[in-house]
């Protein structure tokens, strides 16, 4: 199915002011046949995207959403660019970044505080993103221990507890069926 009446699979956002310019297909296929240097831009354009886009996958699959959330601040602030990074990011609230990085709102709030403690950034109307937070991905250094889900300890073994376990324990013997 092609044309106007193709459904459409996906949506796009933007966080600063752009311009969009729709380009037939057809239009596009000349460009791309005649113009070489045009063709190898868009080619390469292509490649670099469909990396993207694979690594927000496996970082969607295999990250938790406080990574995410690190690793989304530093694209945005283009850390890796050869240019070196902008590291005061574009305007952007914390509803379109728990969007992006599939959480909610609260969730990223929680996690900006965080950071902004630890020093990793610093934002009042926007948020400035310092080396350190790429530092600790790199070094994989992220608390691992969420402050709002503190690890649960087991309390030491007392005379109750220990009779407990061993009632419940025989309990369950004696619920098995006996093979003789």
């Amino acid at each position: 199915m092609s044309g106007p009446s193709k459904p459409r699979t996906t949506s796009a956002t933007t966080i600063t002011v752009c311009v969009v310019l729709k380009i037939a297909n057809e239009e596009l296929s000349r460009v791309l046949h005649e113009e070489s240097a045009f063709s190898d831009l868009f080619v390469q354009f292509l490649a670099h995207r469909s990396t993207r886009t694979q690594a927000d996958l496996v970082d969607q699959l295999f990250n938790n959403s406080e990574r995410r959330l690190a690793r989304t601040l530093l694209l945005m602030a283009d850390y890796g660019n050869s240019s070196g990074p902008e590291t005061l990011i574009p305007p952007v609230t914390q509803g379109t970044l728990a969007n992006m990085i599939g959480t909610t709102r609260s969730r990223v709030s929680f996690f900006m505080n965080r950071f902004r403690k630890l020093g990793y950034i610093n934002y009042k109307n926007r948020i400035r993103v310092h080396k350190s937070l790429l530092m600790m991905v790199l070094e994989d250094r992220l608390p691992e221990q969420n402050a709002s889900r503190p690890k649960l300890l087991d309390p030491p073994d007392g005379r109750a507890r220990t009779a407990r376990r061993a009632k419940l324990l025989g309990a369950s013997d004696s619920a098995r069926p006996t093979t003789g």
